[in-house]
């Protein structure tokens, strides 16, 4: 989700390799559901793209009106939402790579892109030709990215139970000397500290208050709070268990696993529930406040959006291609 103070704009994707853009704002015109009416009478605020051939892994805005997005047909594109045209990003590795996860900086310049094998590129976007190497950072797929505001320290969530932090510098320098032929030949980097559950992770993400909290979920039925206690700009980097919540994260064959969010303030945390809802928890005690639910939501919602200025608005999707939101 991206947008200002007063607005949002929802991007998303399906097991097709389609991606949406739902303007959430746009006024409800009865006469758009009229089939004679003519296609530029009939918008309803929702575009259908499919700028790749295969699942598209992850989105990500670098502002209001870039869009980027990584698929596994081993590309990454970006959107240009006020023209509607997509673009393949240059630099990107043109071995038969699995985009599984992936995150960029704040400028849009560097890209961090990982496969379904653990391994992970640098990419810089500004380059027109491709950066070559990768490394190695899991036994298994690599699940999640997520960047720090502060840019220095990139989070990852794999199959193999791992959660890791990485110093972005580091990881350039040793993709950069590594090999893009495969996982074999690549080189092993050395996270700054690396913590994890006993089965797999699907997620890891940073609290976006700055306090330097690391949030997963596993299927091991637990979501974990990590902090460091020297703070979030320490080299050291060790990370200690916080706060664990158990919650059922098992969500079978035919549901998307759960990934979890953070309130834009940092005092909760949210998670699809098999009980065909939101189950928010207070982030310091742990304890389940409510499940937001509704007669409209038939599906078990397994990923949300939260609005990043603030804004009371929350979007969950199912796995039967709906989006409900919640303000």
């Amino acid at each position: 989700m991206v947008g200002s103070s007063v607005a949002a704009k929802l991007a998303g994707m399906r097991n097709r390799p389609q991606v949406g853009l739902w303007d959430i704002d746009h006024p409800v015109d009865s006469s758009s559901s009229d089939s004679s009416s003519s296609s530029s009478s009939s918008y309803d605020g929702i575009l259908m793209f499919e700028p790749h051939r295969d699942y598209v892994s992850s989105l990500r805005w670098t502002n209001p009106h870039t869009l980027i997005s990584g698929s596994y047909d081993g590309t990454v594109r970006t959107l240009d939402v006020n023209t509607g045209v997509w673009g393949l990003v240059p630099g990107v590795p043109e071995d038969d790579n699995n985009w599984s996860a992936g995150d960029v900086s704040a400028d849009g310049s560097v890209l961090y892109l990982a496969t379904s094998d653990g391994g992970l590129s640098v990419v810089d976007a500004r380059s027109s030709s491709s950066s070559g190497g990768s490394v190695v950072i899991a036994n298994r797929k690599v699940n999640t990215l997520h960047l720090h505001a502060n840019q220095r320290h990139l989070a990852s969530s794999a199959s193999d139970g791992s959660v890791a932090v990485w110093d972005v510098r580091n990881l350039a320098a040793a993709a950069a000397g590594g090999s893009s032929k495969s996982k074999s030949s690549s080189k092993a980097a050395q996270p700054l500290c690396s913590v994890g559950h006993a089965k797999s992770s699907q997620g890891a993400y940073w609290c976006p208050d700055g306090s330097g909290r690391l949030l997963s979920i596993s299927f091991d039925d637990t979501l974990r709070v990590w902090q460091d206690p020297a703070g979030p700009d320490s080299s050291s980097c060790k990370l200690q268990q916080a706060r664990v919540i158990k919650h059922n994260n098992n969500t079978g064959r035919w549901v998307v696993p759960f990934r979890p969010a953070w309130s834009p303030a940092g005092d909760a945390v949210l998670t699809g529930d098999m009980k065909r809802g939101v189950a928010l928890f207070d982030a310091a005690s742990g304890a389940q406040k409510c499940l937001l639910a509704s007669e409209y939501l038939t599906a078990i919602p397994s990923r949300l959006a939260l609005h990043p200025a603030g804004l009371p608005v929350m979007a969950a999707a199912t796995s039967s291609g709906r989006v409900h939101i919640w303000r």
